[in-house]
């Protein structure tokens, strides 16, 4: 018979145990085959940066809710074996000049709705601006929040359009933002445009930031969980040269000596694949690495000039696709699918995908059943944190 201690050890060796199995249960739901093998281009790259953590209720459908502890490292085996010699090599670029030209964009629009119904941004107050907030929010998360920021001096502009407030533009650039103000470009007369986007031609102008060889484009409503810095070493952004044994007589504007145009399909329904399917052909522009040109710029124009070139319900994403289309002189890449995800759950987030677009502020988006409301919160909290930090910085 064991003696008093010694069943203490035994029952405390039991509880780890159990521990350990409900653990391992946990994780085979949340683990994907395709996981350990997907590639960009044939290419496998690991994201860089901290871990993310986050104590949160993992709830999917059909399974009991569990608590614990989400962290990149406990969400999927095979993303514990890629943390070797890839991931070492991304974590590697430490506080170095930014000598690729290299950046990040965001585009503000004035009168882009704000979700609250026929109301436009330029009516509202600051604090009302949806996306002028979540600009402020993207800023802070690339610039100033300790997991997340650069950690090789790399910018964040953004491009807004002239009819964007002299204010607005200041606290942009007092936050720490280079802002760049560009004309509009108006719809021509063919394209109907949706009000919700309206003004939203104007962010191919990103694509004039010339003083730069390299951009990720990002729309303002996403949460950062890891550091983004990587991406441009990514397989999928090579500089390419445009095929030249494609037909391209419809286009009035001659193609550009070079581009580069990569990111992810995109996702039509909140419940769905990820890693996503990689003969999704249709690129999500709210994410998106690229190589600026002037010729390239005016080679979209030309495009948007042409009656019917595009389907019109999403303009500037539609004009791309034609553009890049897989079939075309200038097909698009896929980034490494760990980079981004629209529509996430936490599955996705603990998995470790890096840039979650949603809008978070809205109710509608926090749905329990696939967790998005755990990481609703946490934009929440980066929104918190970014006010206080301006306040303690006499913003």
């Amino acid at each position: 018979m064991l003696s008093p201690a010694s069943q203490l050890t035994s029952h405390r060796i039991l509880t780890t145990s159990a521990i350990l199995a409900v653990t391992f249960i946990i994780l085979l739901t949340l683990y994907n085959p395709r996981d350990a093998t997907a590639a960009s281009n044939g290419s496998l790259v690991q994201l860089s940066g901290d871990k993310p953590t986050s104590d949160a209720t993992i709830s999917t459908p059909g399974n009991e809710q569990e608590t614990g502890k989400i962290t990149a490292d406990n969400a999927s085996p095979s993303a514990i074996a890629e943390t070797s010699a890839v991931d070492v090599a991304m974590s590697s670029a430490t506080a170095v000049p930014n000598e690729p030209r290299r950046a990040f964009v965001a585009f503000l629009e004035a009168h882009t709705g704000t979700n609250r119904g026929d109301e436009a941004q330029g009516m509202t107050t600051e604090d009302e601006d949806d996306y002028f907030v979540a600009t402020r929010v993207l800023g802070y998360q690339l610039m100033h929040q300790p997991e997340t920021r650069s950690n090789t001096s790399i910018p964040f502009i953004v491009v807004a359009s002239s009819e964007v407030s002299q204010s607005k533009r200041a606290r942009l650039e007092k936050d720490g933002a280079k802002v760049v103000v560009v004309d509009s470009i108006s719809d021509p007369e063919w394209l109907d445009t949706k009000r919700q986007y309206q003004g939203v031609m104007t962010k191919l102008r990103v694509f004039q930031q010339t003083e730069y060889e390299k951009m990720l484009y990002m729309d303002a409503d996403m949460f950062i969980a890891r550091r983004l810095d990587a991406i441009f070493e990514d397989e999928s952004t090579r500089i390419q040269r445009p095929k030249k044994d494609v037909d391209n007589k419809n286009e009035a504007a001659p193609l550009p000596s070079s581009f580069m145009l990569a990111g992810q399909a995109q996702q039509t329904d909140r419940v769905h694949k990820y890693p996503p399917d990689p003969s999704l052909e249709w690129m999500c522009s709210g994410f998106m690495v690229f190589k600026p040109s002037q010729a390239i710029f005016e080679y979209y124009t030309s495009i948007m000039e042409r009656e019917n070139s595009f389907d019109p319900n999403f303009p500037d994403q539609n004009l791309l696709n034609y553009a890049h289309r897989w079939d075309g002189p200038m097909p698009w890449t896929n980034v490494y699918y760990k980079w981004t995800s629209t529509y996430p759950s936490i599955k996705e987030y603990a998995m470790g995908a890096a840039a979650l677009h949603e809008k978070y502020w809205m109710d509608v988006n926090r749905v329990e059943a696939e967790g998005q409301n755990i990481i609703g919160d946490m934009w929440l909290k980066v929104r918190s944190d970014m006010e206080a930090f301006y306040r303690e910085d006499n913003g």
